[in-house]
């Protein structure tokens, strides 16, 4: 099955796994900033590489993202994307500071690096757990860059392997404020026959 013909059923099968490592993540950073965190899955949906520069950002925006190749029973990778501004309110507020304007200092780089591996492995131990698979994250390598910029490096790694990915948007809510960002996963279409078969989803 190719990713692009996944059903609604499938789709909204992928979100729940999502929401449940949303769970697990609001935990973790309700811990780490001794705040209370929220973590909401708005939507998932499946879109061609090409056009996700174009869904997450203008292809000139600066967004910061976290880049994982998924190590285990299947490969692949992600991506976790957010703009400059909501990068850097979610790394201020990781280091309990305040309207500080310095963007990407290395404290907020690793602060960042943090928040990527809280928010993959929160995920990837949902699927895990649904799926029977050992799914693990690789150490994250953060960039920031042009959105159409990042997009045109992936595209070259993942040339002739990847034509499409899930996307699963994700809101972080602190306290008044919230976060918007992009939790983006690329598998094969024989990875994401696999993961839909062991959901008990192929063929649905």
């Amino acid at each position: 099955m190719k990713i692009e013909e996944l059903s609604e059923k499938q789709l909204d099968a992928l979100r729940e796994v999502g929401n449940i490592g949303a769970g697990n993540a609001s935990s973790a950073l309700s811990q780490m900033v001794m705040k209370n965190v929220k973590i909401r899955v708005p939507r998932a949906y499946v879109a061609p590489i090409e056009e996700l520069s174009k869904l997450i950002g203008d292809p000139e925006d600066i967004i910061v993202g976290a880049y994982f190749k998924i190590l285990g029973n299947i490969n692949g990778n992600l991506l976790i994307t957010f703009s400059k501004e909501q990068a850097l309110f979610l790394s201020n507020t990781l280091l309990g500071k305040e309207n500080d304007p310095d963007f990407i200092t290395e404290e907020k780089k690793s602060a960042l690096q943090e928040l990527g591996n809280i928010l993959a492995s929160s995920y990837l131990t949902a699927l895990s757990t649904f799926t029977g698979m050992n799914l693990l994250p690789s150490i994250p390598h953060i960039t920031y860059d042009m959105a159409g910029a990042i997009i045109e490096v992936l595209q070259v790694d993942l040339a002739q392997r990847v034509e499409n990915a899930l996307v699963i948007e994700t809101e972080f809510i602190m306290e008044s404020k919230s976060a918007m960002g992009n939790f983006i996963a690329f598998f094969d279409s024989e990875a994401f026959s696999e993961i839909l078969k062991a959901l008990g989803m192929e063929g649905d």
